[in-house]
This record gives structure tokens, sequence and C-alpha cells, in this order.
């Protein structure tokens, strides 16, 4: 027993040596049908074996000189929501507005003594029970800020002869569009952004957030004033990073690929090949210049 444990320790560490000696120097990748236009597919032959490939096209979104970009100083920001009112009055115009500040710090205590600016005139809000798109709100010139944030401000008086409008906000998007590639960047929506909610009159009226929107009931005529914010902070700069098509995991055999391009230019094609365990990692590329006509 005590040699057979031996035995098996050693073919284990042999074994393990094979896996931290592994080499990647006979990965390739050659295209066989050049030249190539519009219409055609690029087929590729993959020679090695390694433990996993990855492909970028050098197309936008799958760029591989891009696969660590989170910020784009050349970006362009762009929000857009959709709004629905209930009850809406006159006497309590303008009862929901949208800023923003750049010198808010976070905190609610300090909502009131922080600067903001009003963009409602950017937007389209709902004049009924509709759902009503906001059209794309450009805010590119916060963008050099270091903390933006964005408000929806409720505001009604007190002793107004209406009933207090209620407003729904759905399909809240912030999308980013880089440059200089023009990739557009889905990056915020209502669940998976943090808002904050600060009442200053009138508590049990106050703003609700939920998975898929933000809400706020108004009062009865006649009813108390209603001061309420909903407040998220944006990071105007950020952007996704390229992902590459994951072509072959460990216990797969990949000789061949092919890829379609649908548009004219050049490309720069990568294949990344990897080879990985829990002790060591091994990495190459090969690049290949495609000029589709």
């Amino acid at each position: 027993m005590k040699y057979s444990s031996l035995l098996l320790i050693l073919l284990l560490c042999g074994s393990c040596k094979k896996v931290f000696d592994s080499k990647l120097d006979d990965f390739n990748v050659k295209l066989v049908n050049t030249p190539l236009k519009v219409g055609d597919t690029a087929y590729f032959v993959i020679e090695g074996n390694p433990d996993f490939i990855t492909f970028y096209s050098g197309e936008n979104g799958n760029n591989y000189d891009y696969r660590n970009r989170t910020v784009a100083d050349s970006s362009d920001p762009q929000l857009s929501f959709t709004s629905n009112v209930q009850n809406l009055s006159p006497l309590h115009s303008p009862a929901l507005s949208l800023l923003v500040s750049t010198d808010y710090n976070g905190d609610t205590l300090n909502i009131l003594n922080s600067n903001w600016t009003d963009i409602s005139n950017r937007a389209v809000f709902s004049s009924g029970t509709a759902n009503t798109p906001s059209g794309i709100i450009k805010l590119g010139d916060f963008k050099n800020k270091e903390n933006v944030y964005i408000a929806f401000r409720y505001n009604t008086d007190s002793a107004i002869n209406a009933t207090q409008p209620t407003w729904t906000i759905q399909s809240f998007n912030l999308n980013n569009l880089s440059f200089p590639d023009s990739t557009l960047h889905e990056l915020v929506t209502i669940a998976n952004t943090g808002w904050q909610v600060a009442d200053f009159s009138n508590a049990p009226r106050r703003w609700v957030v939920a998975s898929n929107q933000l809400s706020l009931a108004g009062g009865p005529a006649l009813g108390a004033a209603n001061k309420d914010w909903v407040i998220t902070k944006l990071f105007l700069n950020r952007v996704n990073p390229d992902a590459g098509i994951s072509l072959k995991q460990i216990s797969e055999k990949v000789s061949s690929y092919q890829y379609f391009f649908s548009k004219a230019g050049k490309y720069k094609v990568v294949f990344v090949a990897r080879n990985a365990n829990f002790s060591s990692e091994k990495e190459i590329v090969k690049q290949i210049e495609i000029d589709i006509k």
C-alpha cells in the first residue's frame, strides 16, 4: 500500500510537471483564403491544442486593443428614460424636474446646499398616462467632472385645489458612445445603479425605488406640500471593455474557425491562446491583418 501511494504521488507530480511545463510554441493560425471581399467568409486553420482560445475580429465591440479599456476620455454620454404621469395639473407645474450636480457629495443632508443645474428642457416629459420617451439627453458638458449626480425632484405646494400628480420613471438608461470606434456602450439601468431617496416634506408621500421603475404617488387636493428627491451617481466617461469570442475550452479540440465580415475595411484579427492552472498561466497572441474589399 505504501509503495502504491508513492507511485500515485509520483504519477500525479509528473502530470503536474507536464502542465506546468506546457508551452504554446506549436500554436499558430493561418488565413487560408485571401483576398477577401464583402460577402466572403474568412477561413482560419488553427494549429496546436492550447487550453483556451479567444477570438477578436477587430470590429467595434470585439477589438483586442480595447479589451482592458474601461474609460474613454472622448466619450459621448447619453441619458434617456420613459415617464408617465397621472393627475397632471398646471396648478402643480412644474411638479417634476431633472437636475444635475457636480459638487454634491452624496450626503443627503447636503442636497439643498449643493449647486444643481436644471436640465429639464433637454427631456420630453409625459403629459398624460401614456409612457413617453424622454429622447436622448446629451451630458457631454458634464463628462469631465469627477462627480456627476442626476436627480428627479418632485415639488408641489400646499393647499392647491388639485390632486397632486403621480409620476413614474421607467427605462432609465445611460449609454456612452466611445471614440474613435463609435461603439455604443450600455452602462446604466434603474436596476443596476444605486438610488438615494430624500424626503423633505410629507413623509408618507415619497419616491419608491423598484427594480424597473421609480415612482411617487401624489396626495389629494388641498393636501400638504410634497418635496422629494431621488438621486443617483453617474460615471460619464466609463465604457465597457471589448469582449472576445470564446472558441475553445480545455476539453475541446478546435482546428479551424470561420468568420463572416459584413463590412469592407481593414481589420486586425487576433487569436489569443492560453494555458492555465492553479499555479501558472501562459498566453500567446497571433495577429492577422485582413483587408476586406
